[in-house]
């Protein structure tokens, strides 16, 4: 019509982003109430179930990143799940429904954290999630500093050694 200007196909597709952060049972939710960042693993499971079940594909942040700047295809109902942090119950809650519903999901990680707090993965828990080609992972940063407060010079190694370390 009148006014309209094709698109390039990146543009035509819209890709949902769902970010989790702390997946827990009912029982771990008590310690988190009122907190926004937490899902029960009985909603989560329900979301997860319902994306497989109406036909919604989970892609990789790279596949996504290939999409937008390289045009390259993905499925029509496609859908990027995310975990911010590395919190242990990314492993030992949400781990086993993606798998259950045969779903990706990439978490991003902090680096300083891990192996470090009993509340974060270890790296062979992340090992493990990555060999099962369910779960890719990302740099969050070093140790969750405040970006914008940081030098040039830490901040370069908040993003460039996060990347280096999950690598």
């Amino acid at each position: 019509g009148a006014g309209c200007v094709d698109q390039p196909p990146s543009l035509q597709q819209k890709v949902p982003v769902l970010l989790y952060h702390h997946l827990l049972t009912e029982e771990e939710n008590t310690l988190y109430k009122e907190n926004g960042s937490v899902i029960s693993t009985d909603e989560f499971e329900w979301q997860m179930k319902w994306l497989h079940d109406n036909g919604w594909q989970t892609v990789s942040s790279q596949e996504l990143i290939d999409f937008l700047y390289e045009g390259k295809a993905l499925p029509k109902k496609s859908v990027l799940i995310t975990f911010d942090d590395g919190y242990v119950d990314n492993y030992s809650n949400a781990f086993p429904i993606l798998q259950k519903y045969n779903l990706k999901a990439t978490i991003f990680l902090i680096p300083d954290y891990v192996n470090v707090y009993p509340n974060y993965l270890t790296w062979a828990q992340a090992a493990e999630m990555q060999r099962s080609g369910r779960i890719h992972f990302g740099s969050h940063t070093m140790n969750h500093s405040v970006l914008t407060e940081l030098s040039q010079t830490e901040l370069r190694r908040q993003l460039v050694d996060s990347k280096q370390t999950i690598e």
